[in-house]
């Protein structure tokens, strides 16, 4: 029993040390390297932490950790793989609003009380083309040093351009429920 137990603890302390680690429910446990936070992401979704945002331009890159979307959510819908839900860092910021990680802004910053004692200035984002839309949701954590934010980007195509019966309208509930979750799940380190 004790060998068990060892082996157990060997196996949390390198899921721990490689930065994801199993949390409830079947979801699992990311910890940044740089010890700035830590999250919880769904099964299925695949880690990216050499997520780049270009969107701004040349120059305006932002970096961060991407958890892209299981692709079996996408699969036979309008919403494409590349959706995702990310902890982007902004290291030399005076201070943290979410303008800072969005050049096609809709609506006026609000501010959301969340959990963990955070509080987060909230922005949208949209954008179309070509048949496809483009749909981010921003939320900075106010007064944290370096500046962290949260970005859910939804990348979904208009479901009137394929042939009747092809392909479904992704279920945006249940999308926005596991990234309400992830928002929910994240704590800063350091602030």
């Amino acid at each position: 029993m004790h060998g068990l137990r060892y082996f157990w603890l060997i196996g949390a302390v390198l899921a721990f040390a490689s930065g994801t680690a199993q949390a409830s429910g079947g979801w699992h446990r990311y910890r940044d390297p740089d010890g700035l936070f830590l999250l919880a992401y769904p099964p299925g979704w695949r880690v990216d932490t050499h997520h780049v945002y270009t969107a701004r331009g040349p120059g305006k890159e932002i970096h961060g950790v991407a958890f892209k979307v299981n692709p079996d959510f996408t699969k036979g819908t309008n919403l494409s793989p590349d959706s995702y839900f990310a902890v982007e860092v902004l290291p030399g910021a005076a201070s943290c609003t979410p303008d800072l990680f969005l050049d096609d802004a809709v609506g006026k910053v609000r501010t959301k009380r969340g959990h963990h004692g955070i509080t987060w200035l909230v922005l949208d984002g949209a954008d179309a083309g070509a048949g496809n839309v483009y749909e981010e949701t921003v939320q900075a954590a106010a007064d944290s040093h370096p500046c962290i934010a949260t970005r859910a980007f939804a990348h979904s195509t208009n479901i009137g351009n394929y042939d009747p019966g092809t392909i479904k309208a992704f279920d945006r509930a249940a999308f926005n429920r596991t990234i309400d979750r992830m928002r929910a799940s994240v704590r800063l380190l350091r602030r």
